[in-house]
C-alpha cells in the first residue's frame, strides 16, 4: 500500500495565517456599507458613519460588528454613539472626518474587553497660523471665520480649529451594558510625533494623516506606524499596553510642514505579512500663502520594515511627479499598487519579487479618482469610487500585471452598495489579510519552509488525496494517533 510520510517542523512564534472576522463589516463614505459575512461581499445599509475620507471598523472573531468611527465619534454595535464619544455634544475624540485616515481601532493584544481607538487630526495650515490658540486665523494669525481653501468649513462643524496630531483612547467593552465606551480619564491621549519645541514649527502640525498597524513578530504585539515629515514612528501594543516612546527611523524623502496640509495627505500601509510599508504623498509643493493648487508632485515610496524593532528602512521610489492618494499590497505580499494621478488617474502595479521592482510598474486601470484601496478578508482589493453607489475590485491582486483583473462592471465582481462611497476606505491591523504559500511541494512532499503559528491560530495541512494511499502525520517528530486523512487542521 502506497504510504505518505510528511514531516513538519513547527516553530512557535507569530506570522499570521488567515484572515479572522475582525474586518468582515465595513463603514464608509455617505452612509455606506460593506459585510464579507455572505458567500460573496454585500451591501450594509444601517451605518450611521457620512464621512469624505477618514474611518475606521472592528468586529470579533465570528464577524459581528462591534464598533465603527470617523475618528471624531465611536458608534457602537447598534449603530448608537457612544456617551462618552460624541463630537458635537463636545465629548468627541481628536481626528477629523477630512484626514485620509482619521482613525484605526486596534484590539487589545491579552485584554479582550480593551480596544484602542487611534485618531489622526488633519494639520490644517489655518489652524497652525492660530497657535496656540484656536483656527482658523491668517497667515498674521488674526481669526478668520472661514477655512481658506474650504470658504463653507467652518469651527465647529467641520473642525475643531486645532492641530491635534496623532492620539488613542480606549473603549472598553464592558461599559454601557456591554455596548462600550471610552473609559473616563483614558481618552484623547497625545503621542508625540513632532519635535516639541514651543517655538518651532513642527508642534503648530503634530502629524500627518497617515496610520497603518500590523502584528509585531510575537504573538501578543503590535506595531502602530505613522509618519510626519522624513520619519516615522512606530508604536508597539503589548501585553503591557501602549508604550508612548516610538521607535523614529528618519529616511527619504522629506516632505516639508510648510507645504501642509495638502503635503499630508495620503494613505500609508504596511504588507500582510509585516515585512514591508507603502506611502502615498499628494504633493510637495502646495502654498497655503498665495492659494496655489498642490501639484502633481507627490510620490510612492516603499520600505523595509522589521516587525522585530520597528525600524523603517531602505526607501525606494516607485513613483514621482504625480498625485498619490491609497496604497495597498497583494494578500501575499509580493504586489504593490497605488492609486496616482500623473497624467489620468490611474491604479498602476509593482511586482516587489522582481530584480527591477521600479521598472515592473504597471498600469492596471484607468479610474474616476485616485481614492482609497483597501485589500479585503476574500484577498482582493477594493477600491472606492467617489460619490457612486459601488466598490471598483482588483479581483486577483497577487497575479502580475492586467491580469490582476481590476473591474468597476459589477457583473464582473465589482460591489453594488446601497449608499455612494467617498475618497476613504476603512484600514486594519494588515496582519489579518495574511496569505501563506504551501510548506509542502505537492510533487515530491519536500519541505519548503518552517511554519511559525501562535497557539490560538488555526491553519490546514493537507497533501492531494490519492486512492489507497494511507497518511501518517507526525508532529515534533512524534506519530500523531488516529490521524490517517489527507488533510489534517493544527
Amino acid at each position: 500500500m502506497l504510504k505518505k510520510l510528511i514531516f513538519l517542523s513547527l516553530i512557535i512564534f507569530y506570522l499570521p495565517i488567515r484572515a479572522q472576522g475582525e474586518a468582515n463589516n465595513w463603514y464608509f463614505g455617505f452612509n455606506a456599507g460593506l459585510t464579507f459575512n455572505t458567500s460573496s461581499p454585500s451591501a450594509l445599509s444601517n451605518g450611521a458613519l457620512s464621512t469624505p475620507e477618514g474611518c475606521s471598523s472592528i468586529s470579533d472573531a465570528n464577524g459581528q460588528l462591534i464598533m465603527y468611527t470617523d475618528g471624531r465619534n465611536i458608534w457602537d454595535r447598534n449603530h448608537q454613539i457612544m456617551p462618552n464619544a460624541n463630537y458635537l455634544e463636545g465629548k468627541g475624540l481628536n481626528g477629523d472626518p477630512s484626514s485620509t485616515s482619521s482613525g484605526l481601532i486596534v484590539p487589545h493584544p491579552m485584554e479582550n474587553h480593551l480596544y484602542y481607538v487611534f485618531t489622526v487630526d488633519e494639520p490644517h495650515h489655518d489652524n497652525a497660523n492660530a497657535y496656540p490658540n484656536q483656527g482658523p486665523a491668517d497667515s498674521f494669525g488674526s481669526p478668520i471665520p472661514f477655512y481658506t481653501d474650504i470658504p463653507e468649513h467652518k469651527v465647529p462643524e467641520d473642525d475643531d480649529g486645532f492641530n491635534n496630531g496623532l492620539n488613542y483612547s480606549i473603549v472598553d467593552m464592558n461599559l454601557n451594558n456591554g455596548l462600550g465606551d471610552v473609559v473616563e480619564g483614558e481618552k484623547n491621549f497625545q503621542l508625540v510625533t513632532y519635535n516639541p519645541d514651543p517655538n518651532g514649527e513642527e508642534i503648530k502640525y503634530k502629524a500627518s494623516e497617515k496610520i497603518t498597524a500590523v502584528r509585531g513578530r510575537d504573538c501578543n504585539s503590535v506595531w502602530v506606524i505613522t509618519h510626519f515629515r522624513n520619519q516615522f514612528y512606530a508604536f508597539l501594543i503589548d501585553e503591557d499596553g501602549l508604550d508612548p516612546e516610538p521607535v523614529i527611523s528618519q529616511v527619504a524623502p522629506l516632505i516639508e510642514i510648510t507645504n501642509y496640509r495638502r503635503a499630508s495627505i495620503g494613505y500609508l500601509k504596511a504588507s500582510p505579512n509585516a515585512d514591508k510599508l507603502l506611502i502615498a504623498h499628494q504633493t510637495s509643493s502646495y502654498n497655503p500663502l498665495d492659494g496655489t493648487e498642490d501639484a502633481a508632485d507627490g510620490s510612492v515610496y516603499a520600505y523595509d520594515f522589521d516587525n522585530l524593532t520597528g525600524a523603517v528602512s531602505n526607501p525606494l521610489e516607485l513613483a514621482k511627479d504625480v498625485s498619490a492618494y491609497g496604497v495597498e499590497f497583494s494578500q501575499d505580499g509580493t504586489k504593490a499598487y497605488a492609486s496616482v494621478n500623473d497624467i489620468s488617474n490611474s491604479i498602476y502595479q509593482w511586482d516587489l519579487s522582481a530584480n527591477d521592482v521600479v521598472g515592473s510598474q504597471q498600469l492596471i486601470a484607468n479610474v474616476q479618482l485616485n481614492a482609497a484601496l483597501q485589500l479585503g478578508p476574500d484577498g482582493r482589493i477594493y477600491h472606492s469610487l467617489f460619490n457612486q453607489p459601488k466598490l471598483g475590485v482588483i479581483r486577483n491582486p497577487d497575479t502580475q500585471g492586467i491580469a490582476a483583473g481590476y473591474t468597476e462592471n459589477v457583473s464582473q465582481g465589482a460591489i453594488q452598495l446601497s449608499r455612494p462611497g467617498s475618497f476613504g476606505l476603512p484600514p486594519f491591523i494588515q496582519s489579518l489579510f495574511s496569505k501563506r504559500i504551501p510548506i509542502v511541494e505537492s510533487e515530491t512532499g519536500e519541505v519548503k519552509e518552517e511554519l511559525s503559528l501562535c497557539e490560538s491560530d488555526i491553519y490546514q495541512l493537507s497533501y492531494d488525496e490519492m486512492p489507497g494511499a494511507s497518511y501518517t502525520w507526525y508532529k515534533d517528530d512524534e506519530l500523531l494517533e488516529g490521524e490517517t486523512k489527507h488533510q489534517l487542521e493544527i
